[in-house]
């Protein structure tokens, strides 16, 4: 049986994940496979029809070891509890939850009481990886690897700090956007019946950012004054 991991994520955390796979593959020799949904290398992810629940399920049976790659995104994701708790009850796998960008208080239950592994720092990364790698019996010499993963973790970094911006970007153009709608559909068209001021409600949830604001609106308010 071939050296297999499954790494259980948010989509929002693709490109990180896609990077803390290449390193894996790297310092294992490529000794190790992984597999996560995501995957968009031809060989990889989910193929042309298949069955999204069908594939998810055979590859963590096929999987030794299941990373849970915990971050805000990703952090009380029923689809991520899903898998690992999945994972944790077959016999010959093992799960693993790891961390980034998160503290430990505000990792959701039951993931919290396992031990989960910080990604975020050079050495802890170190640790990780030699843990790992000794799961499948495989040596990791932290010298020879020391400026690969110091690379690799800063390309997690910046690829993590892009997600946020982006993910700042779509909020702000998704908030102009339900403004001028109600602008348009309810100042304009209640014109004529002499509405001064109301609430709306704007939910929004992208990734960690989940919240609920009410918004007074008046007869001179303009966009950019909300």
């Amino acid at each position: 049986m071939k050296n297999r991991i499954f790494i259980s994520h948010s989509s929002y955390d693709k490109e990180v994940v896609k990077i803390l796979s290449e390193l894996v593959k790297r310092v294992s020799l490529n000794q190790i496979d992984s597999w996560f949904s995501n995957d968009t290398d031809v060989k990889g992810g989910f193929t042309v029809g298949a069955n999204w629940y069908d594939t998810i399920i055979k590859n963590l049976k096929l999987s030794q070891v299941v990373i849970t790659f915990i971050t805000p995104n990703s952090n009380s994701q029923p689809w991520i509890l899903y898998e690992s708790g999945y994972a944790d009850a077959l016999k010959e796998c093992i799960l693993v939850p790891t961390k980034f960008s998160i503290d430990m208080k505000d990792i959701s239950l039951p993931l919290q009481h396992k031990q989960i592994y910080n990604l975020a720092g050079v050495e802890d990364l170190h640790i990780f990886l030699s843990k790992l790698l000794d799961l499948f019996d495989i040596r990791y010499d932290k010298e020879i690897f020391q400026d690969l993963v110091q690379k690799y973790l800063k390309r997690m970094r910046e690829s993590f700090k892009m997600i946020e911006t982006e993910g700042s970007d779509v909020l702000a153009d998704k908030l102009e956007k339900k403004l001028n709608y109600c602008f348009e559909n309810r100042i304009i068209n209640q014109t004529d019946n002499k509405v001064t001021k109301y609430e709306i409600i704007i939910e929004y949830d992208l990734g960690k950012w989940n919240k609920k604001e009410y918004i007074t609106i008046d007869s001179v308010s303009m966009v950019q004054d909300i």
